[in-house]
């Protein structure tokens, strides 16, 4: 367990890996946007707006931040947002940030809406885990998700 989980749990976040679905209380979870942007919107592989070239870096954040616009709005809990714009020149680092954290944010409320139900625990809580949305795709076709 890392200091910062640790913290938060003296200010009263527990663990939340198992929970149940819209439980009452304050928790903290981990989760991976990479992870989740595979299977919420159904990739064969990560968007790679981290590393490489600033333009290639750049085009893939477009694409995340499309994905994420055109995609979370369909999906159950649904979000409905507007994402900073991807800057043609300078630093991406603020803007990929914002956008990491709502995917990040998303993860947390699909967890909190679904728990185990449409989510997957890969670890535990001694050793560490984090919380990965599955697919909308591959579940069953019913009126839940769409």
């Amino acid at each position: 367990m890392t200091l910062f989980s640790q913290q938060l749990e003296r200010l009263g976040f527990a663990h939340g890996s198992a929970i149940q679905p819209r439980q009452e209380g304050r928790f903290q979870i981990e989760v991976h946007p990479h992870a989740a942007s595979v299977t919420l919107f159904g990739l064969d592989r990560i968007v790679k707006y981290k590393r490489g070239p600033r333009e290639a870096r750049a085009k893939e954040l477009r694409r995340l931040r499309t994905l994420m616009q055109t995609r979370l709005p369909d999906l159950n809990p649904s979000l409905s947002l507007r994402l900073p714009a991807v800057p043609r020149t300078g630093n991406l680092k603020p803007v990929e940030d914002q956008i990491d954290a709502v995917l990040c944010a998303y993860i947390a409320a699909h967890w909190w809406y679904w728990a185990a139900q449409r989510n997957k625990v890969y670890g535990a809580n001694e050793d560490g885990y984090v919380v990965v949305p599955k697919s909308p795709f591959t579940e069953a076709r019913d009126s839940i998700y769409y």
